[in-house]
């Protein structure tokens, strides 16, 4: 039996990237001074963006702004639970996008809620960028996330604990610092040149 680290992901260009947070806060039209949450994935159950949004309500901050980065099935819907909500200014729906880096890099915190997943590729290139993780704690994220360590991992059917670990970390700067170091050092575990090297050696030799 051999363990690959997932199909791996180019960490060197989540590192490099330099992105200007007034300049990409102006582009996304939100204000630079708010804690910024990003999450990106399908619109979708699974991957549990409701819980959020639940959230959110809940806490009611307006110095909160969510970017939720994707399209699927559940947009419409989700729309318009913003909308009942008026978390309008607080929640923006960005659809598909090329510049995943730039948005880690400018948020404060990566969520990932979801109540599946095999392994999560977004969190861990969010991780590469230097950012604290909100995840569920469930199957494959376990493989990356530690509560504690990468961030807090919350019951991903509970909207109170996600907004208490929302409120928690953003009114608590060295906990997302030293997360994100932290993060830096996991995502290199699961870079593509250690699953091919990993693949190489199982097709060469066998093992």
């Amino acid at each position: 039996t051999v363990y690959i680290p997932g199909v791996g992901i180019d960490t060197n260009k989540y590192h490099k990237c330099i992105v200007d947070r007034s300049a990409k806060c102006r582009e996304l039209g939100i204000p630079e001074n708010k804690f910024i949450l990003l999450s990106v994935g399908e619109l979708q159950a699974r991957k549990n963006q409701r819980i959020v949004i639940e959230a959110l309500h809940q806490l009611n901050n307006p110095d909160i702004i969510y970017l939720m980065v994707g399209q699927g099935e559940l947009q419409e819907e989700y729309a318009l639970l913003i909308d009942k909500y008026n978390l309008n200014d607080n929640i923006k729906l960005l659809g598909f996008r090329t510049d995943i880096a730039e948005l880690c890099k400018t948020a404060d915190c990566f969520i990932h809620p979801s109540v599946r997943e095999g392994l999560g590729i977004a969190p861990l290139e969010a991780m590469a960028c230097g950012l604290p993780l909100i995840t569920s704690d469930v199957n494959g994220i376990k493989d990356y996330a530690v509560d504690g360590v990468s961030g807090y991992c919350v019951n991903p059917h509970s909207a109170e604990k996600m907004a208490e670990a929302i409120d928690k970390m953003m009114k608590d700067d060295n906990f997302r610092r030293k997360c994100g170091m932290n993060n830096i050092e996991t995502a290199n575990r699961f870079d593509i040149s250690k699953s091919a090297q990993i693949m190489q050696n199982v097709y060469s030799k066998g093992l």
